[in-house]
């Protein structure tokens, strides 16, 4: 069991800190990572596992040590601040903690540069990372952050592994040109050794991310993320030799710039047709495509690209993918069908839809219950720690503010009552015992 204190600290908060910085070392940035997710994680071991819910650039200290601490949370602090709304799961089933976690790293990434620069499979790995903390789908989402640091620990091993077998390398190399110089014996260069650095890493096999993976990474930063000119960089590493990746190289391209081109049309026309003949097409790989087919308007072509949508083998591909991307893919068969006036269709589509909807509210509605309970036991861990009764009036009268449907609810009002609260319009007064 952990409990909390505050402590005063001189630094800045993280949001200024990289308003003045444009490197950081790598060390400082995975260490950061680890005091995150294990501040964290303690935070929750508290009595009634509190979520600490509100983890932003703006409530994060960067000692004068370098070091990082959880300031007070968005509720002690005065005014809400631009950045927030960025860091407010757009789920009710994402945990809070974990998506916030995600967004921290995406935010320190997007906003200042790794010094020495992280390799692609260090980048590749943390981007996964990033995305299970952001994922809505519950069965890819990190569970809590315990998982993410388990995750992180694998990382981090298999950075420092691959780092030992090029030094061991390095040292073997040495220990050879030694020998042969004792021997006297000339050899040429090798053709590798007249590459730069950079090359001979993409060539040494236990440095080299699979073609598909990076060809993954660049459809999730795509769809999920919005992120295109990232994704033209996975695409390119992938490999432009592939027909694929530079078709959805010149997609990306299209969706950044919102211009087409002769090579757009091209590259969407040959695409369709790779997809249509290849048995293996995947549902993001179609979705990507029909994205770009709807924002182009091509309403000629859509008779030709239905079959490709309702392939049988996407099905479970589209259940297993987050609840986002279902929705869009479903709201472009919705339009193509209707475009087609194939009205059966199109109603399925919709109705569809509509229970996507209805869920949302469900689980909304559900989570709203889960919310009230937490408030309500934070509310008793107050009077089990003889708080003050200035403080807990404090707290009841944010909780109603937050929430001002807690008032009705059945463990509200019994928690009152045990608690002898009287509630009159604005007014709050505890009964003494």
């Amino acid at each position: 069991m952990c409990h909390t204190s505050l402590d005063y600290v001189e630094g800045m908060s993280l949001y200024e800190w990289v308003t003045k910085h444009k490197e950081i070392e790598k060390g400082k940035l995975y260490l950061w990572i680890k005091e995150l997710a294990a501040q964290l994680s303690m935070f929750q071991k508290q009595r009634g596992s509190p979520v600490y819910k509100y983890l932003t650039p703006h409530n994060v200290i960067v000692t004068r040590k370098g070091r990082i601490m959880l300031a007070v949370s968005k509720e002690e602090r005065d005014g809400v601040k631009p950045l927030d709304k960025y860091f407010e799961p757009p789920y009710p089933n994402q945990a809070a903690d974990v998506y916030c976690l995600g967004k921290m790293i995406q935010f320190i990434m997007a906003h200042v540069q790794c010094e020495p620069y992280l390799s692609r499979k260090e980048e590749f790995k943390l981007q996964k990372i990033v995305t299970k903390c952001l994922e809505a789908n519950p069965k890819k989402q990190y569970e809590d952050i315990h998982m993410i640091q388990i995750n992180f620990r694998e990382n981090e091993k298999a950075i420092k592994y691959n780092k030992q077998i090029a030094a061991a390398a390095i040292i073997v190399t040495a220990a050879a040109a030694v020998w042969i110089s004792a021997k006297g014996v000339n050899i040429p260069p090798a053709k590798d050794e007249l590459m730069d650095e950079e090359n001979i890493s993409q060539k040494t096999e236990e440095n080299r991310i699979p073609e598909r993976m990076l060809f993954e990474a660049g459809l999730d930063y795509f769809l999920e993320n919005g992120e295109y000119s990232k994704s033209i960089e996975y695409f390119t590493y992938a490999g432009l030799q592939d027909n694929k990746n530079r078709y959805f190289t010149e997609l990306a391209q299209f969706m950044l710039r919102g211009e087409k081109t002769v090579e757009t049309e091209r590259a969407l026309e040959e695409l369709k047709e790779a997809l249509i003949v290849d048995e293996n097409t995947e549902f993001k790989e179609v979705l990507a495509l029909m994205r770009v087919y709807v924002l182009m308007d091509r309403k000629e072509e859509y008779s030709n690209v239905i079959g490709l949508m309702e392939r049988g083998n996407l099905e479970k591909q589209r259940e297993n993918s987050s609840g986002e991307l279902q929705k869009e893919f479903e709201q472009y068969r919705a339009l193509i069908y209707e475009e087609l006036k194939q009205w059966e269709e199109a109603e399925r589509c919709y109705v569809r839809l509509s229970e996507m909807r209805k869920r949302e509210m469900e689980d909304n509605q559900l989570y709203q219950k889960k919310s009230f309970e937490v408030r309500v036991k934070y509310l008793e861990n107050l009077w089990d720690m003889n708080t003050m009764s200035e403080k807990k009036i404090d707290e009841i009268k944010k909780a109603i503010t937050e929430y001002p449907e807690i008032i009705n609810e059945e463990i509200f009002v019994r928690f009152a009552s045990e608690k002898r609260i009287h509630i009159e319009g604005e007014k709050i007064w505890l009964e003494e015992v």
